[in-house]
């Protein structure tokens, strides 16, 4: 990155610019201190973000359809919360009462359907 005083900057502003353009990012000092980066526009914008999530979602790999199959049993409040957390966590809901998480894809178990010990 070339280095310009701030003098020599504003009396050359144009050859900054061009040089920007051309060369890269160019760097101006005020007092013998970094002050300013002049950079071309794109590359700002590509720095700041600005298009980074249009460009990733129109450059996103296009998977399987999702299945939007939905229960038409609602679930209740604590049960949601329940089966949410289990999915965030990699985690079984271990319940007696499988029904109410029928429809939330959770792993489940219910430990009384089997007896310990019993064959």
């Amino acid at each position: 990155m070339h280095a310009w005083q701030l003098q020599d900057a504003k009396s050359r502003f144009g050859e900054l610019v061009d040089c920007a353009l051309s060369e890269g990012p160019q760097l101006v000092t005020r007092r013998g201190n970094n002050a300013v980066v002049l950079m071309a526009a794109p590359e700002c914008r590509r720095l700041a973000g600005e298009d980074a999530l249009v460009s990733l979602l129109l450059h996103a790999p296009c998977g399987e359809p999702l299945d939007m199959a939905r229960s038409r049993k609602p679930m209740a409040a604590f049960g949601s919360l329940i089966a949410a957390t289990a999915l965030e966590h990699g985690l079984a809901v271990v319940t007696r009462n499988v029904s109410d998480f029928a429809s939330a894809p959770v792993v489940l178990a219910n430990p009384w359907d089997t007896v310990p010990g019993a064959q």
